[in-house]
């Protein structure tokens, strides 16, 4: 298992919890560096929705290509509800609320996220085989399978 982020501090944080069965790297996901075809299984957890939307693709793209054709991408991230109903609400408040205290342009780049349609336009040209979404649908986990024709 390989665990990489673009904070020392975030990394520091994250090895103290560990019984070092992870590997640590301090790197940039839009230049991974790892071989083609390298991992089964890659993912990212509430990063794109921090990142200017060019990055967002890059990270995508590199993660296709670390990743070996029919293993899985897996996106854990904000998502646009379905449904409107209080719950969703509440959650998409508390979301706004979460991310302004990020900073600044941390904050433009999920409104930019959300406004361009969340998780699911972000990956809609990928082949999804699995979907779970929490918090009146404001957060997902997406399973995708790495085609080569999705590449």
């Amino acid at each position: 298992v390989t665990s990489i982020d673009l904070s020392e501090e975030m990394l520091e944080i994250a090895k103290k919890k560990n019984n070092n069965s992870v590997n640590f790297l301090y790197c940039d996901a839009t230049n991974l560096p790892f071989p083609k075809n390298y991992f089964d299984l890659s993912t990212t957890t509430l990063c794109l929705h921090a990142v200017d939307p060019l990055i967002r693709k890059k990270i995508i793209v590199e993660m296709q290509r670390v990743t070996k054709d029919t293993g899985y991408l897996i996106f854990a991230d904000y998502t646009l509800p379905k449904q409107h109903s209080c719950k969703a609400s509440f959650w998409n408040l508390t979301s706004k609320i979460i991310e302004r205290f990020a900073g600044k342009e941390h904050y433009l780049n999920f409104c930019n996220y959300i406004e361009a349609g969340g998780l699911q336009t972000l990956i809609n040209h990928l082949t999804t085989d699995r979907k779970i979404e929490y918090f009146g649908g404001n957060l997902g986990i997406y399973r995708t399978v790495n085609l080569p024709q999705n590449i």
